[in-house]
């Protein structure tokens, strides 16, 4: 097993989008996924695998080598742009040499800070530029993930959980959240249910019949009505009380309130 922790080498996820898995096997869980144009560090390898840091959310697991591309130019990753360009398109094009004739699939929230690393033009329509902290962007940024369904793991229009919903919509604002739970729970400050604003986050606790825990969360969708975004099943919108998480339409309890965290801009 070969240790690259000394040498900083970075690479660059080429293909639409692929899977971080807890440990270097195919059937292995998945704990998130890089969607193309996404950097990370290479920490070490085993046979087929990399075992990785993302740039973004600084999450650790295992991808297949032959998925992404070492790049040189951020050897020393002094040169890490601090803001990002995005593809805002449900799903647009890269061409892959000077004549368009071959061409990609990438889908939204694509980095596109490196198309010209990968050597390949972006032929979509719509992009957005990580650099304004407007809280009042979520509700149009939110709602292009609307009836994705739920993937653990997931970070794309295919599939999407809740953890990686906020990530994508934060990462959107300009701020790099966590990608699991815990860290997003210490990425604020608490605040009242009394209080809420657009774009807290929320957390959730249930417990079965054996006493089984289920940890839960969303974002705040809209204040005025209590309304929360969330991946349950799908993405979808359900309604916010101080008792918890209930379905919008048959008003049954989803999940017990456990806390809200504000993300403030000098959180990111």
């Amino acid at each position: 097993m070969k240790d690259f922790n000394a040498n900083n080498t970075y690479a660059i996820c080429f293909l639409s989008l692929i899977s971080v898995k807890e440990d270097p096997f195919d059937q292995s869980e998945q704990i998130t996924q890089l969607l193309y144009g996404e950097e990370v560090e290479i920490i070490k390898e085993k046979q087929n695998w990399f075992y990785i840091r993302t740039v973004l959310g600084k999450t650790e697991g295992w991808i297949l080598k032959n998925q992404v591309r070492i790049s040189n130019k951020h050897s020393n990753h002094t040169d890490k742009p601090k803001i990002w360009l995005y593809s805002m398109d449900f799903i647009s094009l890269v061409s892959l040499d000077e004549n368009n004739i071959e061409k990609k699939m990438i889908l939204l929230g694509s980095i596109l800070n490196n198309c010209t690393v990968l050597k390949e033009t972006y032929q979509g329509k719509n992009k957005l530029w990580n650099s304004s902290f407007n809280k009042q962007k979520i509700e149009s940024y939110s709602n292009k993930y609307l009836g994705v369904p739920y993937l653990y793991g997931g970070q794309s229009i295919f599939g999407i959980d809740s953890l990686g919903l906020c990530q994508m919509i934060y990462r959107f604002l300009g701020i790099d959240l966590p990608r699991h739970w815990q860290g997003q729970k210490d990425a604020g400050e608490q605040v009242d249910i009394s209080d809420i604003e657009i774009g807290d986050l929320v957390f959730f606790k249930s417990s079965d019949s054996y006493g089984r825990e289920t940890l839960h969360s969303g974002m705040v969708y809209n204040a005025q009505y209590m309304a929360v975004i969330h991946s349950y099943g799908q993405v979808r919108l359900d309604s916010l009380s101080s008792e918890g998480l209930f379905d919008i339409d048959t008003k049954q309890k989803l999940f017990d309130l456990d806390y809200i965290i504000r993300i403030e801009k000098n959180k990111g």
